[in-house]
């Protein structure tokens, strides 16, 4: 499996640990929607050059975005990609600290799935971050506020978006399988040919979006 870490710049504060399968575009943007229910909207999230965070195919256009990078736009969250490991260096020291306590503490909590670390995990940010945080130079912080009562919209934005078009049976193809629409009013001509949004959600749930920005 995979440990995926955020961390506070100003304070060496670990702000969300999750555990994957794999390094993933929805698993960050789960991790993300934990980190903004918790703290707020971050001003600027540092990463690397991974494909999750930006577009690195050659002959892409100059203004493409990756699916977390236009989540991050539609938030108004700066996205930084670093040119290298050492210019991350505080998260890849939290790494290196983790990769030998987090690995010793989930032994001797015999924890050994998925599910059970993550329901473990903010116990152990506790402590990790009662020994290991720092005072911030400035005490000012820079989170946002994120409204609960847009939580809903909040799920659309942190999720993988693909345009799809309604045949004539309002139906379409998404991955391996074939969505069939039900309009609520009958005949639903007004959808035949339709541009939707096919929005998969990072607990693997779908929803159609029609004439609706995210």
């Amino acid at each position: 499996c995979c440990l995926l870490v955020f961390i506070d710049d100003a304070t060496s504060r670990l702000t969300q640990l999750r555990f994957v399968p794999q390094e993933c575009t929805l698993g960050y943007m789960q991790t993300l929607y934990g980190h903004i229910r918790q703290h707020g909207l971050p001003m600027t999230l540092y990463s690397d050059r991974h494909g999750i965070f930006r577009v690195n195919l050659g002959d892409a256009r100059d203004d493409a975005v990756s699916q977390f990078g236009r989540a991050l736009a539609s938030l108004g969250i700066e996205s930084i990609c670093a040119n290298s490991p050492q210019a991350k260096g505080r998260v890849e020291r939290a790494n290196g600290v983790l990769q030998d306590r987090l690995v010793k503490a989930l032994r001797l909590a015999g924890i050994d799935t998925l599910e059970a670390a993550n329901a473990w995990l903010p116990s152990f940010i506790e402590h990790h971050n009662a020994r290991f945080a720092v005072l911030p130079v400035d005490a000012h912080d820079a989170h946002f506020p994120h409204p609960s009562a847009d939580e809903p919209h909040l799920r659309q934005i942190l999720a993988k978006h693909y345009p799809r078009k309604l045949s004539p049976s309002l139906t379409c193809q998404f991955h391996s399988t074939l969505l069939q629409i039900h309009p609520a009013t009958p005949g639903g001509s007004a959808l035949r040919g339709a541009t939707v949004t096919v929005v998969e959600h990072f607990d693997q749930s779908c929803e159609v979006l029609w004439r609706t920005v995210s």
